[in-house]
């Protein structure tokens, strides 16, 4: 079981789905506030990367990001966001919906091989336990 210290953050890489393409970044949990960073598009088109930034309202992140910048595509509060693993990701990757908007997170890209499962799985088990823990009051 994974232990969460709220005064540490709980960050990881982790790949933000769209479609069959996938955008490589950091998912972290510090002081209540669950993010996304990335300054890759990874495998995803620009036209996905500004139909997210649409769909978030997250001003200015496409464009950063084509250009190679380091930015942050969503800071959600705890509390404000649901999330939960669908039996279909075998525990590799979370499903995240905040104001409507679902995203896909997975803990392993897309090309990774079956060896890396059970990594993605552990990571994905120690994700849930620690929101679960920054949930509680």
């Amino acid at each position: 079981m994974t232990t969460y210290d709220r005064t540490q953050a709980f960050a990881s890489a982790a790949w933000l789905l769209r479609g069959i393409s996938s955008v490589p970044g950091q998912l972290v949990l510090n002081s209540g506030l669950l993010s996304f960073s990335t300054n890759h598009p990874g495998s995803a088109w620009p036209w996905q990367i500004r139909k997210l930034e649409r769909q978030l309202g997250a001003e200015g992140f496409a464009q950063a990001l084509l250009a190679g910048e380091q930015c942050t595509l969503f800071q959600w509060r705890m509390g404000s966001f649901a999330w939960h693993s669908p039996w279909y990701v075998f525990g590799g990757g979370i499903n995240l919906t905040h104001n409507g908007q679902k995203l896909r997170i997975s803990f392993g890209d897309q090309t990774s091989g079956m060896n890396e499962v059970d990594a993605m799985r552990k990571l994905g088990q120690a994700w849930l336990e620690v929101l679960g823990q920054a949930s509680q009051p």
